[in-house]
This record gives structure tokens, C-alpha cells and sequence, in this order.
């Protein structure tokens, strides 16, 4: 018996002395790629999860075209968010949100290798993403120090379900308010029709894979609807924006309270910046009004500061999001209170009301 057993034991210890020296791998070469958007050409072998839908903008008439990749390249990008395990919110978003990838608009006929005049093409304007990304995005896989069959896991089983656990969306970014917003069946929809796990199947070499299209570690995640159409949808709330413009997890901002997020997300600054405990500091600078009959006119001018942790203050010129100051008037400091006016940063605020002329106004900020 001992001749049999001696080899047995001779290769077991082989085995963990290569999960060892294995343990210390990088397996960040290893490429995942992720082929995301609007992409309007029917089913084929090569796009099996495409249906030719297409993305449709309102237009002065009130109907609904394709843009042209000029008119929508000067106000949107798209862009990819990972959102965790999907973990939302109707007022704070999403638990989890990391920007992955962004791409712009483009002409059917300018992506590359493919023409015009393709018999499956259904449209002429596309969101062609192209995200690539390290196999360890979402963690790296560690080698056990002991080998047991019943239990082990190889990386390429373990980075496939590791991404199969992640979800992403595809969003439509406002590039001059930052605000975001669902692709929708329909316009201004509340159901996001891009949004899936990420089910990849994962091979794993020591040299950088290069994946071919559309095989080896390669997603395809395109636009689907049953319309073949998607427009712009509801806007994400701004936190989840936040969060993924400033890198936070929602670990990091375990330690801060509602109200600071809320107010470091209005503001657009990183909330270890601001004074914690400090509210908001707004005031109306200077009023010019003008009597016209029953119609009173003019502008305030109207300050907001934010308070630093290191105890100085910074005026805040543009708020992000829902945020707003609010002007509004009353004939009594009891109300009822009528909101005249509003804006997104200090500055002059154009007033116009009906009310008497000996109301009085105030400025107030929501957030």
C-alpha cells in the first residue's frame, strides 16, 4: 500500500504549492469588454441581442426623430453605470454607482466597418459604447492556500459569477446640468429599458486578451424594445450622480448624515469639504422693484454660501440636481406664502407678482 499512497501524497503537495505560487497572479490583463447603446440594426449572428431600435429626441414640432449626432453631441453624452446589484431609491438613487464608460452620438454610416447602406440597418443614429475593462473590476480572485475538490473554485468560474452579480444602466447625461436620465419605452418613462446584470463568460490566460467580436469575454447590451424605439426617461435622482462624479461608495458616506449628502450633492462638492454641522447660508443682497399697476417687477440679488470644514465659507454659484432657490412673497410674515420666481445659482433673480404692494419677500432654498 505504501508504494500507492507515497505518489498520492507527492502530488497533493504539488498541488498546493502551485495554488501558492498562483496566489500572487494579476489577473487585471484579462480584458472584459462590454458592447453597450442604441445601436439600430435588426438581429444578426453577430448582434444577437440587437432588434434595430432606435433613439428618438423631441423636435420643435412635437414629434419624435432620430437626432443628428451634431445637435445631440453639443447637449448629451451617454454614459454606462454600474449599479451594484440594482439597490434603488425614488429619492436618493442608487446604492451603488460608478461611471464605467461614455460614449457620444454618431452617424450610422461613421462607425467604423460598417456602411450605410447595411440591409439591417433601421436608423441612421447610434450610441456606440465600447467599454473595456480589467477582469478584476469588480475584485480579484484569490487562490486557496489548501486545495479541496468539493469546494474549489477556479477564477474563470469565479470572475463570471462575480459580474453576473453587477448591474448596469445606460443613461443620458444633460452636459451643462449634470443631470441624468433613463432610456424609456416612453418619453419621460419611469421604467429604464437599458438596465441588465452583466452575465460574461470568462476565460482567463496570463497574456492581455484582445477579445474578438463577439466571442471571448465579450457582453453585448443594446437598447431593446418591443416599439423598436427608446427616448429620454425619467431623470435619476442627482445623489446617484453625485456618488459616481466624486468616486463615493455608499460605505464612505455611511458616517455622514441625510441632510449633509443632500446638501454636498446640491452644491456638487465632496462632502468631507463642508462644515457638517453648519446649515446653508442665504440672504437677499439687494432688491429693485418696480409698481406697475397691480403688477410688481424688479430683481433681487441673492447670495448662497457654503460652510468649509476648516471653517471659511465659499459662495456657491451653481446647484445641481432638483436644487433650487426659491423667491416668494406674502402680504403677512404668517403667509400664505406664493412662490415668484426661481433659479439654480445666486446671482439676480427676475421677479414678477400680482400681490400688493406692501408684501413682503423671502428667499429659501430647497434641496
Amino acid at each position: 500500500m505504501r508504494p500507492f499512497f507515497r505518489p498520492f501524497l507527492f502530488a497533493f503537495a504539488g498541488a498546493v504549492c502551485l495554488l501558492s505560487t498562483a496566489a500572487a497572479q494579476d489577473h487585471s490583463s484579462t480584458i472584459i469588454q462590454i458592447r453597450w447603446g442604441v445601436y439600430p440594426v435588426l438581429q444578426s449572428g453577430s448582434n444577437p441581442q440587437s432588434n434595430g431600435t432606435r433613439f428618438l429626441m423631441a423636435q420643435d414640432d412635437g414629434t419624435f426623430a432620430e437626432p443628428t449626432a451634431d445637435a445631440f453631441n453639443a447637449r448629451y453624452v451617454a454614459r454606462l453605470l454600474h449599479v451594484g446589484d440594482g439597490t434603488f431609491d425614488a429619492q436618493s438613487g442608487y446604492a451603488t454607482a460608478d461611471w464605467l464608460d461614455a460614449c457620444e452620438g454618431s452617424d450610422f454610416s461613421d462607425h467604423t466597418g460598417v456602411g450605410s447602406a447595411s440591409t439591417n440597418l433601421v436608423g441612421s443614429f447610434q450610441l456606440y459604447g465600447n467599454a473595456r475593462l480589467p477582469v478584476t473590476q469588480f475584485g480579484q480572485y484569490e487562490y486557496p492556500e489548501t486545495f479541496d475538490p468539493s469546494t474549489y473554485v477556479g477564477p474563470e468560474d469565479w470572475y463570471a459569477a462575480r459580474w453576473a452579480e453587477q448591474m448596469v444602466a445606460v443613461l443620458i447625461q444633460d452636459k451643462e446640468t449634470g443631470r441624468a436620465y433613463f432610456l424609456s419605452e416612453t418619453p419621460g418613462g419611469a421604467t429604464p429599458v437599458c438596465m441588465t446584470n452583466l452575465p460574461v463568460s470568462v476565460w482567463i490566460e496570463e497574456e492581455a486578451i484582445d477579445p474578438p467580436l463577439p466571442t471571448n469575454n465579450t457582453f453585448t447590451f443594446w437598447a431593446r424594445t418591443t416599439s423598436q424605439a427608446v427616448y429620454l426617461g425619467s431623470e435619476v435622482p442627482y445623489r446617484s450622480i453625485w456618488m459616481a462624479d466624486n468616486g463615493y461608495t455608499a460605505e464612505a458616506l455611511s458616517g455622514y448624515s441625510d441632510d449633509a449628502i443632500a446638501w454636498a450633492a446640491a452644491t456638487g462638492m465632496r462632502v468631507e469639504a463642508l462644515d457638517a454641522e453648519a446649515l446653508p447660508e442665504l440672504s437677499i443682497q439687494s432688491m429693485s422693484l418696480l409698481a406697475s399697476g397691480a403688477t410688481l417687477s424688479g430683481r433681487l440679488t441673492v447670495q448662497l454660501n457654503a460652510r468649509l470644514a476648516d471653517g471659511t465659507t465659499q459662495p456657491v454659484t451653481q446647484l445641481y440636481g432638483a436644487a433650487r432657490i426659491v423667491v416668494e412673497t406674502a402680504e403677512s410674515p404668517s403667509g400664505p406664502w406664493t412662490a415668484i420666481a426661481e433659479q439654480n445659482s445666486s446671482g439676480e433673480i427676475s421677479v414678477k407678482t400680482s400681490a400688493n404692494t406692501s408684501g413682503i419677500f423671502r428667499a429659501r432654498l430647497d434641496y
